[in-house]
Formats: structure tokens, C-alpha cells, sequence
């Protein structure tokens, strides 16, 4: 039997969070979660809460099962990333949002990717054109400024694409960083 690895939708997390008295953004969190593992940080699922969540709240508010909920995401996240038969997912809103909302949680995603990378110093060794470009895109939507956004008809297929080169540019770090052997389950 196969451990199902689809993460917790985004409104559910973003819940739970709010409870734990957690100001971060849940499409931050798992963008710094995700980069992370693809960096090939050695973790564990106590690490990821430890790490994280003292960061962002007072861990006494923290209940057992918010905790649980915590390690479940990092472990997920580890399992999608590690299987390549399961779609690696981003945590982000789900399309009955506005399109500000979901456009500013993609930017929070990727900017939260791009400090979990910064967390290992792996970084400085060379790195291929492909995930320089990968990279590169993330940084761009990381940069968004939401509030100038102008929405319109092409927008949906963009903000699809954009998702994908993410989900794309993420899969690539994983590859070039990752020993696939960082989550521990």
C-alpha cells in the first residue's frame, strides 16, 4: 500500500497556522521547506518544526496535533520530491481565490524556496545553465509586486505556466543538489 502524498490544501494549513499563532505565510513556509530539502539539507521532521516554527511562533502555543500537521507537510514534501511517480505540488491557493491572492502566495512560495536554499552553503559550487535559468525564474516571481498586477483573460494560462516553470525549476535543484537520500521517513 502506497503512503498518499498529497500535501494539505492551502486554506486548511493557512488554519492550522493562524491557531498556532503563526504569522508566515503556509506558500512560504513550504517554499522554505522545499528548498531545504532541495538543497540537500539533512532533516528530519523534528528539524523542520525546531527550525521553523521557533522562528515564526512561541512553540508552547503550538498544539500536538499542529505539530503533527508540520512534520506530515515536510514529510510529504519529502515523499513527492523522492517519488518520482507523485506530483510535487506547491502549497498554494486553490483557484477559487482572487488572482492577487494567488499571484502574491506563488511570489511569498518563491522567495521562501530561494532562502531555504540560501540556508546550506552548497550553493557556491558550481551549478549547471539549467538550474541557473531555474533559478533565475524563481527569483523573478519572487519579485512580483502584486499590487500592480492588472488582471485579464491571459492571465490564468500565465500564472499556470508560472507554477509549472516553479514546480519544473524545483524539481531540477532537487536533482542537482539532493543526495535523495536528505528525508528521512
Amino acid at each position: 500500500m502506497q503512503v498518499q502524498t498529497k500535501i494539505p490544501a492551502f486554506d486548511d494549513f493557512s488554519g492550522m497556522l493562524a491557531q498556532a499563532d503563526v504569522m508566515a505565510s503556509p506558500a512560504e513556509l513550504h517554499g522554505i521547506l522545499a528548498g531545504m530539502i532541495s538543497i540537500g539539507h539533512k532533516l528530519d521532521g523534528k528539524f523542520w518544526f525546531d527550525i521553523i516554527l521557533k522562528r515564526l511562533a512561541t512553540p508552547t502555543c503550538v498544539s500536538l496535533p499542529q505539530r503533527r500537521a508540520l512534520i506530515d507537510l515536510y514529510d510529504k514534501t519529502c515523499r513527492q520530491l523522492n517519488d518520482f511517480n507523485a506530483e510535487f505540488q506547491l502549497l498554494l491557493p486553490d483557484e477559487q481565490q482572487s488572482f492577487s491572492t494567488r499571484a502574491e502566495a506563488l511570489s511569498r512560495w518563491c522567495a521562501g524556496f530561494l532562502y531555504g536554499l540560501q540556508l546550506e552553503e552548497s550553493l557556491s559550487r558550481p551549478i549547471t545553465n539549467d538550474l541557473r535559468n531555474a533559478l533565475r525564474c524563481i527569483a523573478e516571481i519572487a519579485q512580483l509586486d502584486f499590487n500592480k498586477i492588472e488582471v485579464d483573460d491571459h492571465d490564468q494560462p500565465a500564472y499556470g505556466a508560472a507554477v509549472e516553470c516553479v514546480r519544473a525549476a524545483v524539481l531540477t535543484a532537487y536533482s542537482e543538489f539532493s543526495d535523495k537520500s536528505n528525508c528521512l521517513h
